[in-house]
């Protein structure tokens, strides 16, 4: 097969060599061995079609949905869920750092859809929506970047790689790190998980 092949080949050395009557011979004979029905046919499996537009947008995010409320509506809605939840968690760290000894210094804001801690002795958390990826990304100066999706098992964010919610995340490195209590209370917070999930 692969001779037959290169006798095909115009582009070949051999069949560049051969006299323009030979070369016409040879695909003669190639295509009668090619017509020839008993030949099998070499052909390509045919493709699947391309997923629609539609597709390729929804299908990363059906997974990421929670199952339909009672009313038979979707229970979740990204950027309401996602800007509560990042309220949720600024007031958390204001009511945290208030309290605490040696955090005068500390600095909490929120704008636009970013929560940024400036904490002394620790470094600066940036927490963020991500609309576009429907995630919560996280920006630690303990265990560094990490990204958080909906989880509608347990109504809480979830990085995928570790299995981590983002609230049990914040109680450990800030709670249990920075502050050295137990039950910081970020769990509490809204889809943390907690007592503070969706009513």
């Amino acid at each position: 097969m692969a001779l037959l092949l290169r006798l095909i080949s115009p582009a070949s050395a051999a069949s560049a060599r051969r006299p323009l009557s030979v070369r016409l011979q040879v695909r003669e004979i190639s295509a009668r061995i090619l017509a020839d029905r008993s030949f099998p046919a070499i052909a390509p499996a045919p493709a699947a079609p391309p997923p629609s537009l539609l597709q390729v947008l929804v299908s990363p995010l059906s997974s990421s949905l929670p199952p339909p409320t009672e009313g038979g509506g979707a229970s979740f809605d990204f950027e309401r869920d996602s800007e509560e939840t990042l309220e949720s968690l600024c007031e958390r760290l204001e009511d945290l750092l208030q309290d605490a000894s040696g955090m005068e210094e500390a600095d909490v804001s929120l704008a636009s859809g970013v929560l940024t801690a400036q904490l002394p002795g620790l470094g600066t958390y940036v927490i963020n929506k991500q609309s576009p990826n429907r995630q919560i990304w996280l920006s630690s100066p303990v265990s560094g970047p990490a990204r958080f999706d909906f989880d509608r098992g347990t109504c809480s964010w979830v990085y995928a790689r570790t299995g981590e919610n983002l609230h049990v995340l914040l109680d450990r490195e800030i709670g249990q790190g920075l502050l050295k209590t137990e039950g910081a209370g970020f769990t509490e917070c809204y889809l943390g998980g907690g007592e503070g999930e969706k009513e």
